[in-house]
């Protein structure tokens, strides 16, 4: 699932068992706010699968959802 939702719908989609694996982008920028990746709730215990480095000093990193 490609979610471009808002921290909220991530919550439910993840809260609802929709999602196995987590794949999350660090940007090399400081914002002073925004919006949360996720919503607060229940906690989920992640795994490490893999990560890469990408041009711009973009990081990925791959995370399997263990509960």
């Amino acid at each position: 699932i490609w979610d471009m939702g808002g921290g909220v719908s991530r919550r439910l989609s993840l809260h609802s068992g929709l999602f196995h694996q987590l794949r999350v982008f660090f940007m090399p920028t400081l914002l002073g706010g925004g919006r949360a990746v996720v919503a607060l709730g229940q906690q989920h215990y992640l795994s490490l699968k893999d990560g890469a480095r990408h041009p711009g000093g973009i990081v990925e990193l791959n995370y399997q959802i263990k509960d």
